[in-house]
């Protein structure tokens, strides 16, 4: 459900001129993989993110939607970590919104 509400928050945003949902196409056809090492196995994972969104101030945003408990958990940094990484090399931002923001107040 708050996948769905920030993707409507999106899409109804005068702030957003195209917003695409990823985060079902897990694999590397979908567009967008972000590869980050895993901190649990020590191996190189992929990772998709939720939507990609293209801004009225022609930015390019990442977005991720996070359960609040999973905020903290190491794999979901690792993948933050290597997301917002690769996003500052190609000029991009990355963020990652807590489904209680989404629900509660909003993101966009």
């Amino acid at each position: 459900v708050p996948e769905n509400k920030c993707f409507w928050e999106y899409i109804k945003s005068d702030k957003v001129k195209e917003v695409y949902f990823t985060g079902m196409f897990t694999s590397k056809y979908n567009g967008i993989a972000i590869q980050y090492i895993d901190p649990e196995s020590y191996t190189v994972r992929s990772y998709y993110p939720d939507f990609i969104s293209f801004l009225d101030d022609d930015t390019i945003r990442i977005v991720e939607v996070k359960g609040d408990n999973k905020i903290d958990d190491l794999v979901v940094g690792a993948k933050a970590d290597a997301a917002a990484e690769m996003a500052i090399h190609s000029k991009m931002s990355y963020v990652m919104h807590a489904s209680n923001d989404i629900m509660r107040k909003g993101v966009i």
